[in-house]
């Protein structure tokens, strides 16, 4: 019985959670305007969130998370993009892309737009011109990253009537990047064929 117990307990061994930080680059992005609603911008240097006097504009990312431990905590996640024009005080809204809506950077247009879903992040540094803005998306990566939600990317736009331009990944100085801050969660440490049988080998 004494064997039994000590045998259980090496299932309960957990290794030392360590704190991961990395930068992940857009696998895609792009912009969508109202004033022309059949057009791609998919390799434009440039997107824009926001409203142009009347037309509308959208900016799209989407980040591939896949190495990172479906178990994990997510500690934080911080989306950078670098601003470098708006014509006013605004704020960016961040939505996640709505389950099942698979959207593509070479097809991407304001008439086949992927919807949003609710508001899932906080824009940390408000929208001026020539700045890194951080938004905080911290909800939307930890149910991505734990399978709660599906990963089709984000949908930025603002709140107010002012617009602001960032720059794509097409713009290898300022391209928008995430960076992600992860614990992988405790392991547990299963023990060996070997080491089973040996707890439980009579005494001579």
């Amino acid at each position: 019985m004494k064997n039994l117990a000590r045998l259980f307990g090496l299932f309960l061994v957990t290794l030392p959670v360590t704190s991961n930080a990395v930068n992940f680059s857009p696998t895609m992005d792009s912009y969508v305007r109202s004033d022309y609603p059949d057009t791609n911008y998919g390799a434009s240097t440039w997107m824009q969130s926001g409203p142009d006097v009347t037309n509308h504009f959208h900016n799209y990312l989407q980040f591939n998370l896949s190495s990172i431990p479906s178990s994990s905590i997510i500690n934080s996640a911080i989306l950078y993009q670098y601003i470098f024009e708006t014509n006013g005080p605004t704020i960016a809204l961040i939505h996640p892309i709505k389950n099942d809506t698979a959207w593509s950077e070479t097809t991407l247009t304001w008439n086949n737009r992927p919807p949003g879903t609710i508001e899932c992040g906080t824009c940390l540094t408000p929208p001026t011109t020539v700045q890194w803005m951080q938004l905080d998306v911290k909800t939307a990566v930890q149910n991505w990253v734990n399978g709660s939600w599906e990963n089709y990317g984000l949908r930025v736009i603002t709140a107010g009537d002012f617009y602001f331009k960032t720059y794509t990944k097409e713009n290898s100085s300022f391209q928008p990047y995430l960076t992600v801050d992860y614990s992988p969660g405790t392991k547990v440490v299963t023990p060996s064929l070997g080491v089973i049988k040996a707890f439980f080998k009579p005494t001579l």
